[in-house]
């Protein structure tokens, strides 16, 4: 509890307060990590490889190295 310029008490929030959490429901990560796996080494969501962004131009590198 403060005091405001005109002499009146207020509540003040506590610290850390502003900060919210989303809840179960709306979180994307949430909902995607349900779907994730490890198969053979390889993460997977479902039945699809998961190749981190900054691994992706490199992993497309290596498959047209197939094709050529």
């Amino acid at each position: 509890i403060e005091r405001n310029r005109n002499g009146s008490l207020r509540r003040q929030k506590a610290p850390g307060s502003e900060i919210q959490t989303p809840s179960p429901g709306k979180c994307k990560e949430k909902r995607v990590a349900t779907f994730l796996s490890i198969h053979n080494r390889l993460l997977m969501r479902g039945s699809r490889v998961v190749i981190p962004k900054k691994l992706q131009r490199d992993v497309l590198d290596q498959l047209h190295l197939g094709h050529q």
